[in-house]
């Protein structure tokens, strides 16, 4: 595998790399999923490989890698972990880079880019992906403004507009299935995996239908035993609860292992009714729903029962777009700003350069004399922000403080 060159920051580095919902079913999804130590290792690997800024992001409906430097590389590593040939990945792929990275990277953020569209449980996933990037030494300073200021334009769009409004989490539209489904009616419900992702959906359940039995099982039988007993809710063992399945109405599996969890061989139908499959990869046997008749729907299935709240959400999308591209303007100001902050001290030392040959300008009040060079400062700030680099001067800015303070120079020469 490659390893990472020295880059120069500068948008034009930044890149976007993956596949998602729009260019891969889950099937496809499934073969670059990844586990919580698959992750760490593809994390360490793009610290390995000389990569100062890095961001996987993983979900049920993407696996993304964000960063500044040679994708290339970021496709090699991700290939390498979930042992999958490079041509595949090619195959389902999509590589942004430059300002159409940037954007994407803001706008998975605020949930513009989800299947579910609005989706506010991307914000939370993102946060996380940033906090493994940070531990692994995978976000330099200016990367950690960049991610810090699309959670707050996530945070504006859920705030000013109703781009969220309704069911816009798939743990909820889970639930919802089940009360289409049955009613809110007891009903025995199977849960299994209890996750973050899986604990949503239980206390969604406690919440909408307050009647269900459940009972909880995880691989961890301490963390559903926890959260049963917040919940007031059942909890066995895994291997109990795939022997006891066919004794519940409905079974839902919020875990993610790397094998399917029900097969045709260990599948007993019973009192089964619906069966929700919560999870990437799969962890129900496709082949289950035609052998046995019962239900069985993926997260592409339920994603697509949202549609119906879509046509409410996109009226407010102009505006999301509208409180996004500030944001995105905003921290391209910035980070102009910083690309040129070398100029900005230069000035900084010129100008004091010119006030120590002035005796009468050092006796000034230093409040007095910082409001001076904060005038020429600012000026320059601005050239920035609004030319293009070749027009930024640090003489210009020189020129334009002793023109502004011309009596004061002309008095202190004097």
């Amino acid at each position: 595998m490659q390893t990472q060159k020295d880059f120069q920051l500068s948008l034009s580095q930044y890149f976007a790399i993956g596949v998602n919902f729009k260019n891969s079913d889950i099937s496809i999804r499934s073969d670059f999923s990844l586990s919580e130590e698959q992750q760490l290792q593809c994390l360490q690997m793009a610290t390995k490989a000389g990569f100062n800024d890095f961001i996987l992001l993983h979900t049920c409906n993407r696996t993304e890698m964000y960063g500044i430097g040679e994708p290339q590389i970021a496709k090699e590593i991700l290939c390498e972990t979930v042992n999958q040939p490079i041509d595949f990945f090619d195959e389902q792929q999509f590589v942004k880079t430059g300002q159409e990275a940037f954007e994407h990277i803001f706008s998975v953020a605020a949930g513009l880019d989800s299947q579910i569209l609005g989706d506010y449980e991307v914000l939370g996933q993102f946060k996380t992906a940033c906090k493994n990037a940070k531990r692994n030494n995978l976000m330099s300073p200016y990367f950690e403004r960049l991610t810090n200021t699309c959670v707050q334009a996530s945070k504006e769009v859920k705030t000013n507009t109703d781009l969220s409004k309704g069911t816009v989490s798939v743990s909820f539209a889970a639930v919802e299935e089940l009360m289409n489904k049955f009613g809110k009616t007891p009903l025995k419900v199977l849960l299994i995996g209890t996750g973050s992702f899986g604990q949503n959906v239980a206390k969604n359940i406690k919440t909408y239908l307050p009647d269900a039995i459940v009972t909880l099982a995880n691989r961890t039988f301490e963390k559903a035993e926890k959260l049963a007993t917040e919940l007031g809710y059942q909890v066995i063992e895994v291997e109990e609860a795939i022997s006891m399945a066919s004794e519940f109405k409905s079974v839902l599996v919020c875990a993610a292992p790397n094998e399917y969890v029900f097969t045709t061989q260990n599948f007993v139908k019973g009192n089964i009714e619906l069966m929700l499959d919560l999870t990437v990869p799969q962890s129900i046997e496709p082949a289950i729903r035609l052998l046995h008749g019962v239900e069985v729907m993926s997260l592409d299935d339920i994603s697509k029962l949202l549609d119906k709240t879509l046509e409410k959400r996109k009226f407010f999308l102009p505006l999301a777009k509208e409180i996004v591209s500030k944001n995105i303007e905003e921290f391209e100001e910035w980070l102009k700003v910083y690309l040129n902050r070398d100029k900005i001290l230069q000035l900084k030392n010129t100008l004091l350069s010119i006030m120590n040959q002035c005796p009468h300008l050092m006796e000034m009040d230093i409040a007095k004399r910082n409001k001076m060079m904060n005038v020429a400062i600012n000026q320059l700030v601005q050239d920035i922000k609004q030319k293009p680099a070749e027009e930024i001067s640090v003489e210009h800015a020189v020129q334009y403080f002793i023109q502004i303070n011309h009596s004061i120079l002309v008095d202190a020469k004097h």
